[in-house]
């Protein structure tokens, strides 16, 4: 039996724990529970979210489960004049959410949050908002957790 809530907790734990640049950088708050930019304490923050389900059949007949979350990022950057471009922030910040979760193209690099999982990708459209506009910058990441 697949044990959704290790999974959900695994994940964010992963995520909840990376740091980008240098100096090192990490998130300031973290939660599983989606809130607005506007009531979360701090930023930079982070957030996982439990998404659907895909429940399918290998060519062997063997049933798999794909289990959909969205990682959810606000840090405010528009008004940071020492960056060169807003975008910058988000393009750090993804980049140490690519490293902890590889693309799997290596086998030894999979991400199996400890062997709970077959394996952790990252599927489908980021979306990010650099902030230039209001000084609120935003990522949502797609994630596929892939359970056998």
């Amino acid at each position: 039996m697949t044990d959704r809530r290790a999974i959900g907790r695994a994940l964010h734990a992963l995520l909840a724990g990376i740091v980008w640049d240098s100096p090192a950088r990490g998130f300031a708050y973290t939660s599983e529970r989606l809130q607005l930019w506007d009531d979360v304490p701090t930023q930079p923050a982070m957030m996982t979210q439990e998404g659907d389900e895909r429940h399918t059949q290998t060519t062997r007949g063997m049933p798999l489960r794909i289990l959909e979350y969205r990682v959810i990022v606000y840090q405010r950057t528009g008004v940071d004049t020492s960056l060169p471009r807003p975008a910058d922030e988000n393009d750090l910040i993804m980049g140490a959410i690519e490293e902890a979760i590889p693309d799997g193209s290596e086998p030894d690099l999979n991400q199996t949050l400890g062997g709970l999982v077959h394996s952790v990708r990252i599927s489908g459209t980021v979306l990010k908002d650099d902030g230039a506009m209001d000084g609120q910058a935003m990522i949502v990441v797609p994630i596929d957790v892939i359970v056998p």
